[in-house]
């Protein structure tokens, strides 16, 4: 099993990696990493919580605006 700081140092690099790619663009390949990633940073973060659900926080926020508006921008 992973200790704490394992786990912690595993969410950094989901977010290092979410940053990479969103420099890159959210193009649809990158989108469908970056939700991946959000997703295994969310499972970290659950790992770490005493409660039940995890809920959206600012980081996740803000991704999933630049995802949404990226794909908006696609369709118009």
């Amino acid at each position: 099993m992973k200790n704490e700081k394992q786990i912690r140092d595993k969410i950094i690099e989901h977010e290092l990696a979410i940053n990479r790619l969103a420099e890159e663009g959210f193009g649809e390949v990158n989108a469908m990493i970056i939700e991946n990633y959000i997703k295994g940073r969310k499972a970290l973060l659950w790992v770490l919580s005493d409660d039940e659900f995890i809920e959206t926080d600012e980081y996740e926020k803000k991704i999933e605006w630049e995802l949404t508006c990226t794909r908006a921008s696609e369709i118009f």
